[in-house]
């Protein structure tokens, strides 16, 4: 915690918690909602609401503690998700050697976590490959496909002179 965060008030911190984590579900919040879950509103109308939370969202203390707030929140799921995937790989395994016609249920768990991890999505590449005749010859083709629009432009301009009252000059 930095010194400025030191210097918070107590209702500073809640907004700020809520405003980096969201609700107790996790979902995210509005700035006003935040700022009506901290501090006594009933006598505010939502104009005022919002100017008071927009300028305490943009406080110095509030914005360097939701950072903080959403790194370390970011790095538990990370490791969460680390973790899940380590107990996914490690039941399979044990599993795969030792497996009973009862541990279905469990399988079938395992598998779901993984999958919700993407541990378990098939990667395919397709890699064309074509030789240097075959590229000569597109690129034959496409020059002649460009050299005939240029040529029906030219003649195009041939029997459609610009105008002289047209031409612009400076």
């Amino acid at each position: 915690m930095s010194k400025t965060e030191d210097k918070m008030t107590g209702k500073q911190r809640a907004f700020a918690r809520a405003l980096a984590l969201g609700d107790e579900h996790g979902k995210p919040m509005s700035i006003s909602d935040c700022y009506r879950e901290c501090y006594q509103t009933e006598n505010m109308s939502d104009a005022v609401i919002r100017n008071e939370a927009s300028k305490l969202a943009s406080h110095r203390g509030v914005t360097m503690m939701c950072e903080r707030l959403r790194r370390e929140n970011e790095r538990s799921a990370l490791a969460q998700a680390v973790g899940d995937r380590e107990r996914v790989l490690e039941a399979l395994r044990s599993w795969m050697l030792t497996a009973e016609p009862s541990d279905s249920a469990k399988i079938t768990a395992a598998k779901l976590l993984g999958e919700t991890q993407g541990m378990f999505k098939q990667h395919q590449t397709v890699e064309t490959v074509r030789s240097s005749d075959d590229l000569l010859a597109e690129l034959d083709s496409l020059l002649a496909t460009v050299a005939t629009d240029d040529q029906s432009d030219a003649s195009q301009a041939e029997i459609d002179p610009p105008d002289p009252n047209s031409i612009i000059r400076h």
